[in-house]
């Protein structure tokens, strides 16, 4: 990356199935980068990083830099790789980025700290999202509430989801 591409505070990484990209998402400026793998050398010097999405802190779905994030954190690629779910830590929700066109949309959540499941699933700043690897199912790690959502396909696919609340056992 080239100084004026340089990360404040990175939150997450997520590569491509095809391992041709990485998702970088910055907490602190609430922007998603984007490092194209192939022009990376070894000493990671001229790694090409382009804006992905967001246009700063605050929530708006939209393609690309109309949408906004809330200190975007971890994320997870679906299988296919034609979606992107990411943890939205300071907004308290999960989106999802369509990689082809780079629309963003609010999976879940409802922007205030909470704790329902179904289809009104709230979360109380999520940190980390990843998807299985049959793409039936996302874990999303739900901080303040100490917890696990497990989210059924639907999550993965559309706004409306079934969630159920594991608790790790220490």
């Amino acid at each position: 990356m080239r100084a004026t591409d340089a990360l404040v505070f990175p939150g997450g990484v997520a590569v491509s199935p095809d391992g041709r990209y990485a998702l970088v998402s910055d907490f602190s400026t609430s922007q998603i980068s984007m490092i194209d793998l192939a022009f990376c050398r070894p000493d990671g010097r001229q790694c090409a990083a382009t804006l992905f999405a967001g246009a700063g802190a605050g929530y708006q779905d939209g393609e690309g830099t109309v949408a906004r994030f809330a200190s975007p954190s971890g994320m997870g690629f679906t299988p296919d790789g034609k979606t992107v779910l990411v943890a939205e830590f300071r907004g308290h929700r999960v989106r999802a980025i369509d990689t082809a066109t780079r629309r963003v949309t609010t999976v879940a959540g409802s922007g205030a700290p909470g704790r329902e499941d179904g289809t009104r699933a709230s979360f109380n700043f999520p940190s980390d999202v990843t998807v299985t690897p049959d793409g039936r199912a996302a874990l999303v790690t739900d901080g303040r509430n100490n917890l696990v959502c497990l989210c059924v396909r639907a999550c993965v696919r559309a706004c409306v989801r079934a969630c159920v609340r594991v608790r790790v056992p220490y």
